[in-house]
């Protein structure tokens, strides 16, 4: 269930939270827990939830309604997999995103051990999940550096140095040359000259400061400059290492067996710590290979053994604009002020600080219908 809007992403990440609340309160109720205590995890949900104005409104949404639904059988398939294990759930959104993990919450056992498990939770099936996202630049970032949190990487050159910012075009272009992989100079140029581009036109150009003026130039620059950037971008990372390759695609895909997988939707439930089909997946991972190719305006990956296909994963290129115009779904007449921007501002006009986040996308898809990991019809949860 994508976080479409601002007040969405509130209502996902209440999600998280009320997930750890339910768990852990039930794992109390059943004699499981270690710490014999929820109440922290249910005053965090709540007041999380009530300081963004979201309370009453997660009450009526499928966020709380499918946790209801699967929570109470995701406990008894956990003892019913560690029959002899206490548990506690813990939180880890915030920790885990500065260490460039998926996971949203942990399950901490009595004997030390810690699980990080992401949760997908989806309105209308988890057929095809989306994973992870980023810019087009950080995209190939993620294959030839090694992160230090949210759009760092470490030196690759002087191990033990500084830091460096995803975003610094020079220091890029330096490594990229010492690390011998100079001809993805020409991706990383078309990337620059792309956000460039869209940045000069709908940031600075008056033509642009309403969304009506610019939203056809928008829409055309979606598909014909993603698709332009997919074409560069596949043919640079084809010349890469194909270990390298692999290496990233499993781990952006969650599917290098690090992290567990919750997916839950209206009626399905499945969970990586125990569904045999999605075990077996992983570790023919291991030993696959994986092949990159141009489909529609993204990149397919392609994951294959001597058995065949395993799964394949869609990263489409596309441009994100990230609320840089004024468009609330009640349209008004005259002018609104704005409480985060300062000024007063017409329906679809461009917000002055948040236009300059627009940005190039991409996001990650999991074709888990494909794979037979995901019903064709979604009969009943189990």
């Amino acid at each position: 269930m994508g976080a479409g809007s601002r007040k969405d992403h509130y209502m996902q990440d209440t999600g998280e939270k009320y997930i750890v609340f339910r768990l852990q309160k039930i794992c109390v109720e059943r004699g499981r827990s270690i710490s014999g205590t929820f109440h922290t995890e249910e005053e965090d949900y709540r007041s999380y939830a009530k300081e963004r104005g979201v309370y009453s409104d997660f009450q009526k949404s499928p966020y709380k309604s499918n946790i209801d639904l699967h929570c109470e059988n995701f406990f008894k398939k956990l003892i019913g997999l560690y029959p002899d294990q206490k548990f506690d759930f813990v939180d880890v959104e915030k920790e885990y995103r500065d260490l460039k993990m998926k996971g949203d919450f942990a399950i901490e056992f009595e004997d030390g051990r810690r699980s990080s498990i992401s949760l997908k939770n989806y309105k209308g099936g988890f057929s095809r999940p989306q994973l992870c996202s980023g810019t087009w630049n950080s995209f190939i970032n993620n294959f030839l550096f090694k992160s230090s949190g949210v759009g760092m990487f470490e030196d690759p050159i002087n191990k033990g140095g500084e830091r460096w910012k995803g975003s610094n075009r020079e220091k890029r272009n330096s490594f990229i040359s010492q690390l011998g992989h100079g001809h993805l100079a020409e991706a990383y140029a078309e990337c620059d000259m792309v956000l460039d581009k869209i940045r000069s036109y709908y940031i600075d150009n008056t033509h642009a400061e309403f969304w009506d003026n610019v939203k056809e130039d928008w829409k055309r620059d979606c598909k014909q400059d993603g698709l332009k950037a997919a074409k560069i971008v596949c043919a640079a990372i084809n010349k890469l290492p194909p270990t390298m390759i692999k290496e990233r695609v499993l781990e952006m895909a969650g599917l290098n067996g690090v992290e567990e997988l919750l997916m839950i939707d209206d009626k399905n439930m499945m969970c990586s710590l125990w569904n045999e089909n999605y075990r077996t997946m992983i570790g023919r991972c291991k030993g696959c290979k994986v092949t990159a190719s141009v489909k529609g305006k993204g990149i397919l990956f392609v994951l294959l053994d001597d058995e065949g296909e395993i799964i394949d994963i869609e990263v489409p290129f596309t441009l994100q604009k990230n609320g840089g115009w004024y468009l609330p779904k009640e349209v008004y007449e005259g002018t609104k002020y704005h409480k985060k921007e300062k000024v007063e501002l017409y329906h679809g006009q461009r917000r002055p600080k948040k236009v300059r986040e627009l940005a190039t996308s991409t996001n990650t898809y999991l074709n888990l219908q494909k794979a037979g990991l995901y019903p064709k019809k979604r009969a009943g949860a189990k």
